[in-house]
This record gives C-alpha cells, sequence and structure tokens, in this order.
C-alpha cells in the first residue's frame, strides 16, 4: 500500500495502533514498588500520557478515572494522579496485586497528549491496489475499494477504535480488460465511504490452575479451557505458551507438548515433580493469547500447575 507515493513492505498496511493495554492485575501488578508490567499488554505509554482505568477493583485504581503516566523502563508504568505531577516524578498511585483472574484496562484518552497523537491517529492519504484491497486486515477497516483513499482511526466516548476511510479516486476495470492497464481512475461517491468498529475480544472465563499427580494418564495431565467472544467479524484463534519452572528469567514459548495448544483447551504431555525443559512439570505456568484478524490480541491470566509425587 502506498502513502503519498511510497510503498510498504507490509502487504496488510497501514500499521494500527494499538490504544488500549491490557494487563493481568494479580502477576503485573508490583505492590512493593507500585509498577504495572505492560511487556504483554501490546503498547505502553509516554510519560504525561492520560489513561483512563477500567477493569478489577481492589487494585488501587477507581474506574473511570484518569491517571497520568509515568513512564518506568519499555515495559514498565507508574501512575500519578495529575499530568503534573507524572512529569515530575511524583510519588506513584499506590496499588495492590488483584485477585487471581484479575485483568485491569489502561484506555488512552486526550489529556496530556497536547497533539492529540494517541486518541486520534491522523489522516494519511493512501492508494490500495486490487490486490490489497482483499486482505482482511484492509476490508475490516473500510479499505477495500482500489485506488485513492482518505483514512483515519480513532477511539470514541466508548473506548471503541474505529476507523473512517472515504475512497476519493476509485480504481474501476475496463470493460472486458485483462492484464496490464486494467484499471482506470474513476470518482468515488459516499456509497464507498465506510466507518467500521475494531473487533473486540473479551475474555468471559480464566484458565484455572491445576493440581496433578504425576503421571501418563489423563486424570495425571493438567487441562486447561478459556472462554472467549469476539464482538465483530471473524473468528477467534488460539495460541497456549507456556512459562517453564526449569527455566529462570520469565520466558514464554508456545506449546509443543500435548494436544490442544491451538484450541481454547490444552492437555499437557505427561506430568513430573522434578523440573524439566522437556516434560510439564511442577511449576510451569500456562497462558493463552486470544486473536483474530482486524482485532487487538488479548493475552489470559496465568494458571499454574503443581504436580506432586504418585
Amino acid at each position: 500500500m502506498a502513502l503519498w507515493g511510497k510503498t510498504d513492505t507490509l502487504a496488510s498496511a497501514p500499521k494500527y495502533v494499538v490504544r488500549k493495554a491490557v494487563f493481568d492485575a494479580q502477576a503485573n501488578v508490583t505492590s512493593a514498588t507500585d509498577k504495572i508490567d505492560l511487556t504483554n499488554a501490546n503498547t505502553n505509554f509516554a510519560t504525561g500520557d492520560g489513561v483512563v482505568y477500567t477493569g478489577a477493583s481492589g487494585i488501587g485504581l477507581t474506574q473511570g478515572t484518569t491517571y497520568y503516566a509515568m513512564r518506568q523502563t519499555d515495559n514498565t508504568i507508574k501512575l500519578a494522579t495529575t499530568e503534573a505531577g507524572a512529569k515530575a516524578g511524583a510519588t506513584g498511585v499506590n496499588l495492590t496485586a488483584g485477585a487471581t483472574g484479575a485483568i485491569g484496562y489502561l484506555q488512552r484518552n486526550v489529556e496530556g497528549n497536547e497533539d492529540y497523537d494517541h486518541n486520534y491517529n491522523g489522516r494519511d492519504l493512501y492508494f490500495i491496489d486490487a490486490d490489497e484491497a482483499t486482505q482482511a486486515e484492509n476490508i475490516a477497516r473500510g479499505l477495500k475499494t482500489p485506488g485513492w483513499t482518505n483514512y483515519r482511526s480513532y477511539t470514541d466516548a466508548n473506548g471503541n477504535v474505529r476507523n473512517k476511510s472515504e475512497v476519493l479516486i476509485a480504481m474501476g476495470a475496463y470493460s472486458g480488460a485483462t492484464g496490464f492497464g486494467t484499471f482506470q481512475a474513476q470518482t468515488g461517491d459516499a456509497t464507498d465511504d465506510t466507518v467500521l468498529v475494531d473487533g473486540t475480544i473479551t475474555i468471559g472465563t480464566q484458565p484455572l490452575s491445576q493440581s496433578k499427580v504425576a503421571g501418563s494418564l489423563l486424570a495425571n495431565k493438567g487441562v486447561f479451557t478459556v472462554v472467549a467472544t469476539l464482538v465483530g467479524a471473524g473468528s477467534l484463534t488460539y495460541q497456549w505458551q507456556v512459562q517453564e519452572s526449569s527455566q529462570s528469567g520469565a520466558t514464554w514459548t508456545n506449546v509443543s507438548r500435548g494436544t490442544g495448544g491451538t484450541t481454547a483447551t490444552y492437555t499437557t504431555g505427561n506430568t513430573q515433580v522434578a523440573a524439566s525443559a522437556s516434560v510439564d512439570s511442577n511449576g510451569d505456568k500456562y497462558r493463552v493469547i486470544v486473536s483474530s484478524t482486524g482485532s487487538t490480541s488479548v493475552t489470559s491470566s496465568t494458571a499454574v500447575l503443581t504436580v506432586t509425587a504418585s
């Protein structure tokens, strides 16, 4: 897709901006330092950015209240109650880790963003060729007509990311023509213009921690299930990941053992007590990333596998 005559390298461009950070309010909130870890949230914020909190209660944040980010590292932030305080390095809001399965959301707003760059993505002119007009990611945002399109995205008052596309010059085929020179310029009209809402994925049931006796029977294996819904077009896909207890650090990798690693229910392989990188072991952690074309992926809370000796 070309932006002012410059062609990018992605088949399904433009590059869409993630507006909302989703985080595990238990695992990613550190009470001792009042920090929120957004490593898996697909976005981060700059110091002074205004963000509205929604989600789990009991973590020190009030529903619907605007806070101001204080960026600590590339992946962590604290929150202040005023923009001036955030920029001056004020003491952060006192945070408490939530209960198991608790999820929090931080939505950017216009406060603290003098250029409104986070809430309003600007307007750009794109040329979309016939192949790009068939891409699911583009169709989901109204970019489905070959030709020149004025496109922007923005967040409405309900927190929905909306996409505005206005076809300026549509490219239609010569009657019966094929090959080079097939398309000619035609003027678009109001029927080509669309405003669509990005799909929204919500996890209603988080995977639960499991306690198993070591062994190779089905009863010895951990079974983790997630229930998610999608508002918008498309279908859900799943990718389960494991954090091995035998590995130092917090590295997540796609599961390679067991069954159902790309479905809503994942069953581990054989289990044992001793930590191992090749066998599902006591202390291994599991999560699932739920995705859909045209939607922001959502990561579930973490579930732990406890294995005892037979």
